[in-house]
């Protein structure tokens, strides 16, 4: 009996080595609990193969993205797009002519603003949330990147920053910053406006007043960053990411923590990304081993989960907004990339196999099916068969009556 029960056993628990040897051989995860990705496919009409995202930014409403095609056939032309929160394209525009550029991008209420760079100059242009250009206005810039907050586009870069109101008239123009370093980031809040360089983070009024310069403590022992750096504020809070650190900064220029950015395995990142919400950070790294990781840190340092993307996802970008996270790049090989947004959901569920819910929820109910099925079989062939019927007798010697079984 019990060589038949460990058969039973065996029999019941062969899918579940089946699946577990299919993933060793294919390299894919078996097993996580994490947060469910679901991705948002581009319109294969209106954005052709041999394209990619380079930037997204989030709103209440969905996220934009823009990024450029056509890019084995000769100079890229940029687009931008937008997307609701379901994953529905609601519209993309071409901006500019091929070749043109798109540097940065801020959502705005019901608008967002596009910083780029034509032939001959610098150009900033603002879209309304049906797609339609409103206003562009050329500006004279060696660089630049832009922030939105409370009604006003902030454009910084050669140590000046030119304020536009919604309509496109210009504010304020500040010039004479004189910024230490080479400009990396900037962030407009309503309490000031700040400045990443290569060399400090620097706090400004909104009116151009400079209020306070701290010092970058980047983590030496994992190297440059690739230069690629990224400063996000929120509730009084600055985040900063350089030389693939973490930092955290208070109102008043106080670092409060400074941690390395690593993934899971403990690999080294090439280039990272952050953006935060109201309770989180979410820094997206290139890791040295070819793969994309996500970390979501508490405000005080700590790593709440962090785990791998799969696929063949290359990030370039992540943002927050409308309660989403959001995560934009390229998929596909990379002589015919494809086009990559997709919205991370932090309520975590089982990932089997690679499969995401429903699908691995119905695998697993798969096999303990045939678990059950194998053992139902078991127990039916230990069974004694019954080949007769029972029938009523009566005993002549006894006045009660008997039952007794007879088989034909």
């Amino acid at each position: 009996m019990a060589n038949a029960l460990g058969g039973v056993l065996l029999a019941g628990m062969a899918p579940i080595f089946m699946l577990a040897l299919i993933g060793l051989l294919t390299s894919v995860q078996i097993f996580a609990w994490q947060p469910v990705i679901v991705p948002i496919q581009f319109d294969g009409k209106r954005l052709p193969p041999s394209s990619q995202a380079t930037l997204v930014s989030g709103d209440d409403n969905g996220a934009f993205v823009s990024g450029y095609t056509n890019l084995t056939t000769g100079p890229g032309q940029y687009f931008i797009s937008h997307f609701d929160q379901n994953g529905r394209l609601q519209w993309s525009r071409p901006f500019g002519a091929p070749g043109d550029m798109i540097r940065s991008m801020s959502a705005g209420v019901g608008a967002v603003y596009v910083l780029g760079t034509t032939s001959s100059t610098w150009v900033l242009a603002q879209y309304d949330s049906n797609g339609n250009q409103l206003w562009s206005r050329s500006l004279n810039l060696a660089y630049g990147y832009i922030s939105y907050t409370n009604g006003n586009a902030y454009v910084v870069g050669n140590g000046s920053m030119v304020v536009f109101n919604s309509q496109g008239t210009v504010v304020r123009t500040l010039a004479g910053l004189n910024f230490d370093g080479t400009v990396m980031g900037a962030s407009a809040t309503i309490s000031g406006f700040y400045v990443l360089t290569t060399n400090v983070l620097e706090k400004l009024s909104l009116d151009g007043s400079k209020l306070w310069t701290a010092p970058l403590a980047g983590c030496s022992a994992y190297g440059p960053a690739d230069a690629q750096s990224s400063l996000t504020v929120t509730s009084g809070m600055e985040f900063v990411d350089y030389s693939s650190c973490l930092i955290e900064y208070d109102s008043s220029a106080k670092m409060i923590w400074n941690y390395a950015i690593t993934c899971v395995d403990q690999s080294y990142p090439q280039q990272s990304w952050i953006s935060t919400d109201s309770a989180s950070v979410y820094a997206v790294t290139s890791s040295d081993n070819g793969r994309n990781c996500l970390t979501k840190y508490d405000y005080s340092g700590n790593v709440i989960s962090g785990f791998y993307l799969s696929g063949d996802w290359r990030i370039h970008g992540i943002s927050t907004g409308g309660g989403a996270t959001y995560v934009a790049g390229t998929s596909g090989s990379l002589m015919s990339p494809m086009v990559l947004l997709a919205r991370l959901d932090f309520s975590h569920a089982l990932i089997l196999l690679g499969l995401r819910p429903p699908l691995s929820y119905l695998l697993i109910v798969g096999v303990l099916g045939l678990i059950c099925l194998g053992i139902f079989r078991y127990r039916r062939r230990r069974r004694p068969h019954l080949r007769g019927r029972w029938r009523k007798t009566v005993d002549s010697r006894d006045p009660l009556t008997d039952f007794r079984s007879t088989r034909r």
